[in-house]
């Protein structure tokens, strides 16, 4: 049950940051009466056809009273609305057509408590810029706005795509890691590319499966280096895997609206009000696949792969030094913290000097370069001898994408990329 601070930004967040469907779905809840969801998964679809949902709609996820919330979404420059139109057309066929107000239209899929919620938002296509972001922002705000008209009542909610595939227990998992932490902003389920084994897949489906486990190697390489490191930002930035705690949500002001790198940036913001979980015995099963609709990620990399492949040269990465090096400023960074503490009385930046002295040529010139230096510098110009506040504002600062930063720089500076297995066969966190 939300508490009455949490009841107040929902309101706030829902009337001054929310998308305009968030209306929509108050003329939606006058015929839901005596109905309650307990779960919602957010989709956004564009150029899918409808296998992804009659694959969920035939699954035991329909048993447990749930919204699923369909964005066929298309953005400016695309003119083709057909993909988009035939797809919503399908959708509309499973089950009966329980109301439709504006752009939403909500099915009641046949026996069973659960609903899909198709939102029409290709035949005004959406903002090229904003794409994918603002596909999920449009599901994830409607699904806070069903809690505000109580008639979604759960405490997470789930995000992925249309390539996804969920299992049975996927709903009671994100239930339950909520209930063993409250404090949860988000959790990300492992993952796995593979193909429906009940499918032959063709030789470029075998190209694009051996392409695109290269990608997923190096992702979880980075995530490995990251936690080596001793990163607070070592998550999966992928967003078929999440699911949001509704309070989070409200307080990060929902996603962010980018046509790629939207889980990535909305997930750097979740984690800066709470804790992110890893389901490392929870898997989704992602559909290997060849995708230009974001101009970066999974699609264009494995792209990439392919094409390094047939050219017999190796795909490349982050040499594990870099990793090395984080390590090594994260605890260098701690050491400076409590060096301040420990000595209030003395001037913080003769102590911000004494540090900068000690640390290696390479971590300081990182530090420089992604304007840490400068940044440190200010905040102990105003230091008022709260460490607490000191220390948050430096964790905030230093966040994923700085954190990203830090390892291009030291990639610049000092370790070029080198190929990926031997990466994986050499960095000290991959014994």
């Amino acid at each position: 049950m939300p508490s009455k601070q949490q009841l107040k930004k929902r309101k706030k967040y829902l009337a001054q940051y929310a998308e305009p469907i968030v209306h929509t779905i108050a003329k939606v809840s006058k015929v839901f009466e005596n109905v309650t969801l307990k779960n919602a998964l957010v989709i956004p679809a564009y150029q899918e056809n409808a296998e992804f949902v009659s694959r969920i709609s035939q699954s035991a996820l329909v048993e447990q009273q749930a919204a699923f919330v369909i964005v066929i979404n298309q953005p400016e420059h695309d003119v083709d609305k057909l993909p988009q139109q035939t797809l919503f057309s399908a959708l509309l066929k499973l089950g009966e057509l329980f109301t439709e107000q504006d752009d939403v239209y909500v099915i009641k899929l046949p026996n069973s408590q659960s609903f899909i919620f198709v939102v029409d938002g290709f035949t005004s296509p959406i903002p090229s810029d904003q794409g994918v972001g603002l596909a999920r922002k449009i599901g994830c705000d409607l699904v806070i706005a069903l809690a505000e008209h109580e008639i979604f009542n759960g405490s997470v909610f789930g995000s992925s795509d249309a390539d996804a595939y969920l299992s049975d227990n996927y709903f009671n998992a994100l239930t339950t890691a909520y209930q063993k932490n409250n404090a949860l902003s988000a959790v990300c389920f492992n993952f796995v590319h593979q193909f429906n084994q009940a499918k032959v897949p063709t030789a470029l489906e075998q190209t694009t499966l051996a392409a695109t486990q290269q990608y997923e190697s190096a992702l979880r390489y980075y995530v490995d280096g990251l936690r080596y490191a001793g990163s607070r930002f070592n998550f999966f930035t992928i967003g078929s895997i999440l699911a949001i705690s509704t309070s989070a949500y409200v307080d990060v002001r929902g996603f962010v609206k980018k046509s790629a790198g939207e889980d990535f940036y909305t997930l750097n913001k979740l984690a800066k009000v709470g804790d992110v979980a890893f389901l490392e015995d929870e898997h989704i099963v992602l559909t290997p696949r060849l995708s230009t609709r974001v101009p970066f990620g999974t699609g264009p990399a494995v792209k990439d792969i392919i094409a390094l492949n047939q050219q017999n040269r190796p795909y490349s990465y982050y040499h594990y030094q870099c990793f090395s090096e984080l390590k090594y400023a994260l605890t260098q960074l701690d050491e400076l913290l409590k060096n301040i503490a420990q000595q209030p009385s003395k001037n913080t930046l003769i102590v911000l000097s004494d540090w900068q002295h000690r640390l290696s040529e390479i971590c300081l010139q990182a530090f420089n370069d992604i304007g840490f230096s400068a940044f440190l510098e200010k905040q102990l110009k105003q230091y008022q001898g709260n460490d607490k506040q000191l220390k948050n504002q430096v964790n905030d600062w230093f966040d994923a994408f700085k954190t990203l930063k830090f390892i291009h720089a030291i990639r610049a500076l000092a370790y070029p990329d080198i190929p990926l297995k031997d990466a994986l066969s050499q960095a000290p966190f991959r014994q």
